[in-house]
């Protein structure tokens, strides 16, 4: 079964987002925003394992941290690629984006405490 979300944002053409890009967008566009909040949970609440592949896959398809990005959250160079990434999709990657909807949410003037 295909998930509903998975196309409601196509790919975006320049490749996949830095967490810094996805920021922006997702505050620019709440419904980005939603549309990515709603994937990420599509990829820990899936059924299938086909349908968790397919969320982990248009995640992939929109969110890359960028090497300076890592150089920052000091995670290794491979982290997003390879068997690192289908790991660490699960978990950290999608803490990032959960992290990243959850900040676009908030108002200029709004702190999260």
């Amino acid at each position: 079964m295909a998930l509903e979300n998975s196309s409601s944002y196509p790919a975006p053409e320049g490749g996949a987002r830095s967490l810094k890009e996805i920021l922006e967008e997702a505050t620019r566009d709440p419904a980005y925003a939603s549309f990515l909040r709603d994937t990420v949970r599509d990829a820990r609440t899936a059924v299938t394992v086909e349908d968790q592949q397919e969320a982990l896959q248009t995640l992939g398809a929109h969110f890359a941290l960028s090497g300076e990005e890592l150089t920052l959250l000091n995670l290794p160079a491979n982290f997003m690629t390879g068997s690192c990434r289908i790991c660490t999709q699960t978990r950290p990657t999608l803490y990032l984006l959960d992290f990243a909807t959850a900040f676009a949410r908030l108002s200029p003037g709004e702190s999260a405490q």
